[in-house]
C-alpha cells in the first residue's frame, strides 16, 4: 500500500501542472486574440493619407467595426478585460475624431468660392486641425497601452 501513496502524489502533481499550464495557455490565447483585434484597428489607420473626406469617414467606420469586435471577445482574464475596455475607449475616440475630420473635409470640398464659403472652409479646417491634435494624443495613449499589454502578456505568470 505504501507504493500507492507516491503514485497518488505524482498524479496530483501532474494534474496541478496541467491546470497551471492550461491557465497559462488560456491567457496566451486571450492575449493573442486581444492583440490581433487591436492590430486590426491599427491597420485601419496605418499609413493612410487623409486627402479626401471619404477616407476619413471610412477609417471611422473601420474603427467602429473593430470596437464592436473587441467588445465581443470572450476574455476571462480581468487584466485583459481592463486592457480591452481601455482600447475600446481609444478606438471610440479615434473613430469620432476621424468622422469629425471627414465631415469637416466634406464641408471644405463643397464650399462655394465666395466669402461665405471661404469662411466656412476656414472654420472646417480649424476643426480638422483640432481633431488631428486629438488623434496624436490618443495615439500616444494607445502606444502606452499597447506597451502595457505586451509587458503583461509576455512576463506575468499565473
Amino acid at each position: 500500500m505504501m507504493r500507492d501513496r507516491p503514485h497518488q502524489f505524482m498524479i496530483a502533481a501532474l494534474g496541478a501542472a496541467a491546470l497551471v499550464s492550461s491557465c497559462t495557455n488560456a491567457k496566451i490565447s486571450e492575449c493573442q486574440k486581444l492583440i490581433k483585434g487591436i492590430n486590426h484597428g491599427v491597420e485601419a489607420i496605418a499609413d493612410v493619407k487623409l486627402n479626401r473626406s471619404q477616407t476619413a469617414l471610412q477609417i471611422g467606420t473601420a474603427l467602429d467595426t473593430t470596437t464592436k469586435e473587441l467588445e465581443k471577445f470572450p476574455l476571462k482574464d480581468e487584466k485583459l478585460q481592463e486592457f480591452r475596455r481601455r482600447f475600446v475607449i481609444i478606438f471610440t475616440a479615434l473613430s469620432r475624431a476621424f468622422r469629425e475630420i471627414g465631415q469637416a473635409m466634406r464641408v471644405v470640398e463643397l464650399a462655394q468660392p465666395n466669402q461665405a464659403g471661404i469662411a466656412t472652409a476656414h472654420s472646417a479646417k480649424t476643426r480638422v486641425e483640432s481633431n488631428r491634435k486629438s488623434i496624436k494624443k490618443i495615439g500616444r495613449d494607445a502606444d502606452k497601452l499597447a506597451a502595457e499589454i505586451n509587458t503583461y502578456c509576455k512576463f506575468s505568470k499565473y
